[in-house]
């Protein structure tokens, strides 16, 4: 549901060693569990006339991007594209940043900005979610669930 938030430019700026925050992170994980067995029971609930509730494991995806960005393409894990500061994430992406402070090229950035991904991390997210396994997504893909109704 998350991502890793402590491993975003924002936090990592902050940071002495440039680590994902880990008390950060362990409550992102904490809740997206609680997130993952709510969807578990609406599922199960007879009240929705067999509805059926994904549950995206982004969390996951995200942190093996980080954890491995060259597999996925990325040779910049930690650094947003655009932003100032340490890891581009102490002052945000805004209209005055100079052209001459992005990156060159946002395709080999998991980060856009402080905050956000780069397009190529959603389009690998999106992916997950329509083609993804049951290490991605739970109970089954949107493309199974599109091709049963």
């Amino acid at each position: 549901m998350f991502t890793p938030l402590g491993c975003i430019p924002k936090v990592l700026s902050r940071s002495k060693d440039g680590q994902c925050a880990g008390q950060i992170n362990g409550l992102i994980e904490s809740f997206n569990l609680e997130v993952l067995h709510l969807v578990d029971g609406l599922n199960r609930d007879p009240r929705f006339g067999g509805a059926t509730f994904l549950y995206a494991k982004i969390y996951e995806k995200v942190y093996d991007i980080l954890d491995k960005p060259g597999e996925y393409g990325f040779s910049e894990s930690k650094s947003g594209c655009c932003g100032l500061g340490k890891y581009k994430g102490m002052l945000t992406c805004l209209p005055i940043i100079s052209p001459l402070e992005l990156c060159d090229n946002r395709e080999t950035h998991v980060f856009w900005d402080a905050y956000h991904p780069t397009h190529a991390v959603n389009r690998i997210l999106a992916d997950a979610i329509f083609r993804g396994d049951a290490t991605e997504i739970v109970p089954m893909n949107l493309n199974l669930l599109i091709s049963l109704s």
